[in-house]
């Protein structure tokens, strides 16, 4: 998760900002750490928000590990209440359905829950009702691919995995998110 994490802030949210309308303002802080290739101009970046607090790096990775353990339960609750299912095509469309669905739940409900007077003080969308209604679909983009990943972590019948594969794994399902959310941008575009 840590491997993962660190991708995907340091990276992607530079796409939050500039597709999703998504910004930081910390004005106590002094470290930051992101992507100065991805990200906008240096000069501006700070007085528009879209710098990243070393802080939010902690703050990503306990929302992830709650999202991506509450999922792996979810997901091990529908395959086993699915295995005496004889037709596979009834076992995969469920497969799908329910990592969508908490894919989308949990894009859905950190925008719903944590952007809230108390912490819109620091961080903020530009339009908080379309991220909801749209820009929850680009989020959910990065559940649709780390949710299975986590879940075939230690799920029988293959080995556990070593940590070495975890950063592999974890660095591959970080690109495809960021290919994914790269072409909501180009279809879509910005949201705001």
């Amino acid at each position: 998760m840590a491997v993962f994490v660190f991708f995907v802030t340091y990276f992607h949210t530079e796409w939050f900002f500039s597709v999703l309308g998504m910004r930081y303002r910390f004005p106590h802080v002094s470290l930051y750490l992101d992507s100065r290739l991805c990200g906008p101009d240096e000069a501006t970046a700070m007085a528009n928000g879209e710098k990243i607090p070393v802080g939010m790096y902690l703050n990503t990775m306990a929302f992830f590990t709650v999202y991506h353990t509450a999922s792996v339960v979810v997901m091990r609750r529908v395959r086993s209440m699915t295995e005496g299912w004889s037709s596979s095509s009834l076992k995969l469309l469920s497969w799908v359905l329910i990592v969508a669905a908490t894919s989308y739940f949990f894009a859905f409900a950190e925008t719903f829950f944590y952007i809230q007077p108390d912490a819109a003080a620091n961080v903020w969308y530009i339009d908080k009702a379309r991220m909801l209604a749209i820009g929850s679909f680009c989020y959910m983009l990065y559940f649709i691919i780390s949710f299975p990943n986590v879940y075939r972590l230690d799920e029988p019948p293959s080995p556990k995995w070593t940590l070495s594969r975890c950063a592999i794994e974890a660095s591959f399902v970080s690109m495809v998110t960021l290919l994914l959310i790269d072409l909501f941008a180009w279809v879509y575009g910005p949201i705001v």
